[in-house]
C-alpha cells in the first residue's frame, strides 16, 4: 500500500511537473514550491536526496494524517444532522 501511494505521489508531482511546464497550471504557490524544489535538489549530494525525501515522505503522511481526524469529525457531525431531518417528531406528524 505504502508503495502504491508513493508511486501515485511522484505519477502526480510528475504530470504537475509538466503541466506547469505546459503552462496549463496556473496556481503560483504550487508553481513556486516545484521550482524551489527542483533548485534545491540540483545542489544536494546523493545522500542528501535520499533524506531530503525521507523528510518529504514522513511530512506528507503527517499531512494525510491530520486531515482524516477533521473529516471523520466533520462526516459523523453531517450524519448526525441528516439523521435529524429524517427523525420523525411528534409535532409534524398527522
Amino acid at each position: 500500500m505504502c508503495c502504491i501511494k508513493i508511486a501515485l505521489r511522484r505519477s502526480f508531482f510528475e504530470k504537475t511537473v509538466q503541466s506547469i511546464a505546459n503552462g496549463t497550471d496556473k496556481d503560483e504557490s504550487f508553481v513556486t514550491v516545484v521550482r524551489l524544489e527542483t533548485k534545491l535538489r540540483a545542489t544536494l549530494t546523493e545522500q542528501q536526496k535520499a533524506l531530503f525525501e525521507q523528510i518529504k515522505k514522513t511530512d506528507a503522511e503527517i499531512t494525510t494524517g491530520m486531515g482524516y481526524k477533521p473529516f471523520t469529525n466533520g462526516f459523523r457531525f453531517a450524519s448526525r444532522l441528516m439523521m435529524e431531518v429524517y427523525e420523525p417528531t411528534p409535532e409534524l406528524e398527522l
